[in-house]
């Protein structure tokens, strides 16, 4: 999809859209000329997901050997979003909101809209597993950053790990660890703990370093580093295993 605020002109595109289907053509095409939030691509079926800004409603385009289709598969209102992090199914997701000058977040599930619901209030972030079956939320509370597991459903979620770091993040990158940081700073340095869900035992995984940010390969077995120094310059880049 092309960036919302790239539009070609219509006798140049390669592909035009024709109501909720296009045909495939080589180089780029524009989904759609709304603006969009959280979009995604679903990990098992590769389909493509969005969220419509103004109201919330979730979209889906699958392709084929020849085109693309698009189905709307939530009507749900979601007024104020301003994220998504989808599951890798693609049938729910945690929505971003900001309402009534705060942040809260919703699970929508959209094959079951009756399931959705609003989660504990003071999550800073979310994350799916690779199943799909649970997802992870760093929440700050009594000035202290808690990691809760959460089931699909949302509810009673359990504990996984506390510490007094305000800013803790955590990320899936296996089926039972979770890597954990701070936001990337050049003027803090960020290390990266493992969490095992299981055992909720932690390890070093990275010291800490100026300017961090990593990506782990799908299998969880390598991963791309980034640093800086300490005046956020210098900018390095290793893959380690």
């Amino acid at each position: 999809p092309l960036d919302e605020g790239v539009v070609t002109p219509k006798e140049k595109r390669p592909t035009e859209i024709l109501g909720n289907q296009a045909s495939l053509s080589k180089g780029l095409f524009q989904v759609t000329d709304r603006e969009t939030v959280g979009p995604s691509f679903a990990g098992t079926s590769g389909n493509f997901l969005y969220l419509l800004r103004e109201n919330g409603h979730a979209f889906e385009w699958s392709a084929t050997t020849s085109r693309l289709e698009k189905r709307e598969v939530s009507k749900t209102d979601l007024l104020g979003v301003i994220n998504a992090t989808w599951s890798s199914e693609g049938d729910k997701l945690v929505a971003e909101l900001f309402s009534q000058g705060k942040i809260r977040h919703f699970l929508l599930n959209t094959t079951a809209p009756t399931a959705s619901l609003f989660l504990p209030e003071g999550i800073m972030q979310v994350s799916w597993s690779p199943s799909g079956k649970e997802f992870s939320a760093s929440i700050f509370q009594s000035n202290k950053s808690s990691v809760f597991l959460f089931p699909s459903s949302g509810k009673k979620p359990t504990l996984l790990y506390e510490s007094p770091i305000p800013d803790l993040r955590a990320f899936w990158i296996t089926s039972n660890e979770l890597v954990m940081t701070t936001p990337a700073s050049g003027v803090a340095q960020t290390p990266l703990l493992l969490l095992n869900k299981n055992t909720k035992g932690i390890s070093l995984l990275r010291g800490a370093l100026f300017g961090l940010g990593f990506s782990f390969s799908p299998s969880g077995a390598k991963v791309v580093i980034s640093q800086t120094n300490q005046d956020g310059r210098s900018l390095s880049t290793t893959v380690e295993d």
